[in-house]
């Protein structure tokens, strides 16, 4: 099976992700965020991050690989999940939605050549 025939897959798979990301920031916005709220936004960013990795999605695995870490601060409790970590986050969950997109039109330097 070549690779590229489930790229498809994965488009479908990040768009629900980040769908749960983003309810999970929002829900953040409402009251304070407990552990299963902060783990079930920082799977979907790792869900994400490790998918564009097996498709050579560089650019995406950078970035998310940086929300991740400031997520995994929150977990650990170094980070509080204050209101301008959250408008980050929500603009972030954003930014990797366009970096999709990208790549899911085609657009230019957005795949490692294989």
């Amino acid at each position: 099976m070549n690779v590229d025939d489930a790229l498809p897959g994965f488009f479908v798979e990040a768009a629900e992700l980040l769908a749960e990301m983003e309810a999970g920031l929002l829900e953040c916005s409402k009251a304070a965020p407990g552990p299963e709220t902060i783990n079930l936004i920082f799977r979907s960013a790792h869900t994400i991050k490790g998918s564009a990795g097996l498709f050579g999605l560089e650019v995406i695995v950078r970035f998310v690989h940086a929300v991740e870490t400031a997520l995994d601060s929150v977990r650990l409790g170094k980070l509080a999940m204050s209101d301008e970590l959250l408008a980050l986050l929500l603009r972030s969950k954003d930014y990797i939605a366009a970096l999709i997109a990208r790549v899911e039109s085609g657009g230019r330097g957005a795949r490692r050549r294989r």
